[in-house]
C-alpha cells in the first residue's frame, strides 16, 4: 500500500475506533435502574437494616493486626455513633410530615455515594451489586423530586428500598470499628467517647449540631432546621469509610474487654 493511501486509511481506522470509545463510554455511564411509577409506596422504617458490607476478620489481643487463626481472638463489629433508633425516629418524622422533598439534596448526595461506599467498605461490587446501588440511587432522586411518595406503611415497596434503608442505617460517617467486648457500650444512646476516634473537632462539631437539630426537629417539625440537616448530612455522607480501629485509641480492660481511650483531663 503506498504512502498517499495509507494515512487518509489510517486516520478513519482511528476516528471510528475514537468514536467507538465514545459510544461505549457513554453506555457505561447510562443508568440501568427501573424507575419507579409516580405514586404512594411503604416508605416506613422499622427493625434495623442488616449490615450492607461483610464482617471484618477478627483481631490480636493488642488490637495491632488481624486476621484469621488462633492468634486473632478478638471479635470486631462496626458501632454507631448516633444510633439507629434516632436515625429511624427522625426519618419517620419527617416521612410523617410530609416533608421528605425537603432532604433532596441529601438524598441526592448519599444515592451517588454507594457505589463508593461499597467499594471503600470491602464489598466485592459485581455487576448485579452496581446495578443494585443504581437502583437505589434512582429511588432517592425520585423521593427527592416527589415522584415516590410515602403512604402511612401500606405496600408496596419501591424498588430499590432494601438497599437504601441498609446504607441509611450503616452510614459510613456513623460507624467506627471497635472489639465486640466493651465495658464502655452506650447501647441505644449516643456514643459521647466516639469523638476520641474521629479525632476531628469540626466533624464531631458537625455530628453533635446534626444529632440536635434531628432532636429538635422531631419536636417541631420546624423546615428551617430540616434546611439545616439537609445540609449537614449531605457534608458527613461524603466521607466513604468506616472510621477504623486503631490500637492507640482503645484500652484492654480485661481478655477481650476494651473501651475508648479517654484523654486526660
Amino acid at each position: 500500500m503506498s504512502g498517499s493511501t495509507a494515512t487518509p486509511l489510517r486516520r478513519f481506522r482511528q476516528g471510528l475506533f475514537a468514536a467507538l470509545l465514545a459510544v461505549v463510554s457513554l453506555c457505561s455511564t447510562n443508568s440501568f435502574a427501573v424507575p419507579n411509577p409516580d405514586g404512594n409506596y411503604n416508605l416506613s422504617m422499622d427493625a434495623r437494616a442488616g449490615s450492607p458490607y461483610p464482617p471484618s476478620d477478627n483481631y490480636s489481643a493488642d488490637l495491632k493486626t488481624s486476621g484469621v487463626g488462633p492468634a486473632f481472638t478478638v471479635p470486631v463489629s462496626r458501632h454507631h455513633i448516633i444510633a439507629y433508633n434516632q436515625l429511624r425516629d427522625f426519618y419517620m418524622s419527617v416521612v410523617q410530615r410530609g416533608h421528605l422533598k425537603e432532604l433532596k439534596g441529601f438524598w441526592d448526595g448519599f444515592g451517588a455515594r454507594f457505589l463508593s461506599y461499597g467499594q471503600d467498605n470491602r464489598v466485592n461490587v459485581t455487576a448485579p451489586v452496581a446495578a443494585d446501588y443504581d437502583q437505589a440511587k434512582t429511588l432517592l432522586e425520585e423521593i427527592g423530586r416527589g415522584v415516590v411518595r410515602a403512604n402511612a406503611g401500606v405496600p408496596p415497596r419501591p424498588l430499590g428500598w432494601d438497599t437504601f434503608h441498609g446504607f441509611y442505617t450503616w452510614m459510613p460517617w456513623n460507624l467506627f470499628l471497635g472489639p465486640n467486648g466493651r465495658n464502655d457500650d452506650p447501647g441505644e444512646q449516643f456514643e459521647t467517647n466516639a469523638q476520641y476516634i474521629i479525632n476531628n473537632k469540626d466533624t464531631w462539631n458537625t455530628i453533635i449540631n446534626v444529632r440536635d437539630n434531628m432532636l429538635s426537629y422531631q419536636r417541631d417539625g420546624n423546615v428551617k432546621t430540616l434546611a439545616n440537616i439537609n445540609s449537614q448530612l449531605l457534608r458527613l455522607s461524603a466521607r466513604t469509610r468506616v472510621y477504623p480501629l486503631v490500637s492507640d485509641q482503645w484500652i484492654r480492660v480485661a481478655p477481650n474487654v476494651y473501651k475508648i481511650r479517654v484523654p486526660a483531663n
